[in-house]
């Protein structure tokens, strides 16, 4: 019986580094860390799905950047549109100042005669 016994806990212990790497691979500081070191496919028993995640995260911040790329282009490209209508409407308030202060002067030149 005690033969029985002590080759159920040989058993035991020998996956046991598997069961206590699978309990690892439950955390997500211990997975990051494992995939970091390239022991992904190793603790995820073959399964790639670290690597899968891995993926689409690089594909969803690469196009999130691009995103923000065209944001930024789109930005410029309106406040350079701002520029050219602030600077016309103050070529425009100069014109119209000088035509009131010759419009003025006209005013004055006439009551004055």
């Amino acid at each position: 019986m005690t033969d029985t016994n002590s080759d159920d806990t040989m058993s035991d212990d020998e996956s046991s580094p598997k069961k206590r790497r699978d309990l690892l691979t439950r955390r997500p500081s211990y997975r990051k860390i494992l995939s970091d070191l390239g022991g992904a496919e190793i603790v995820m028993g073959g399964n790639v799905q670290l690597e899968d995640q891995s993926r689409k995260r690089e594909m969803r911040l690469q196009k999130n950047r691009e995103a923000a790329r065209e944001c930024r282009r789109k930005k410029k490209e309106y406040i350079k549109c701002l520029e050219n209508r602030v600077a016309v409407l103050e070529n425009q308030n100069k014109a119209l100042i000088e035509e009131l202060k010759s419009l003025k002067e006209l005013y004055c030149q006439q009551k004055n005669d």
